[in-house]
């Protein structure tokens, strides 16, 4: 299956805060913030099915891995004028969801990559098994 611009990926960047004074001395900021990032599919070229002095940079692995990106970070700044002395308070909390695909067929496969495919080689050519 070819798929045009396989590795595009779409994000969704977005920051909130606001700013509250319940007193002339102390100030609340909540705020959050939010990226959801989708990946098509991973961005890794195959130098064995791509020209990369002709700007071809082909995937030629069987399987689309998407990977999924998303988090959000919501904080509470509370800021505290005690005259002489500051207090701050910075709070948040870190929610991260990534799924990163691992599929073994694209990291067995690189080692024919490097000396090209099997059939294009004559079979002096191989690698010969280390004995011991």
């Amino acid at each position: 299956m070819v798929d045009s611009n396989a590795n595009h990926q779409q994000t969704l960047v977005l920051r909130l805060a606001g700013i509250w004074k319940p007193l002339d001395a102390v100030t609340v900021t909540p705020s959050i913030f939010y990226q959801n990032k989708q990946e098509h599919d991973v961005s890794t070229y195959w130098p064995s099915s791509s020209n990369p002095s002709a700007g071809v940079y082909n995937n030629s692995n069987p399987d689309r891995i998407p990977v999924p990106d998303r988090f959000y970070l919501p904080a509470l700044k509370i800021d505290v004028d005690l005259g002489g002395t500051r207090l701050v308070s910075d709070t948040s909390y870190y929610v991260r969801d990534e799924l990163t695909g691992y599929e073994g067929t694209d990291y067995n496969l690189s080692y024919y990559q490097g000396i090209g495919w099997p059939a294009s080689r004559k079979p002096s050519t191989y690698p010969r098994p280390i004995t011991r």
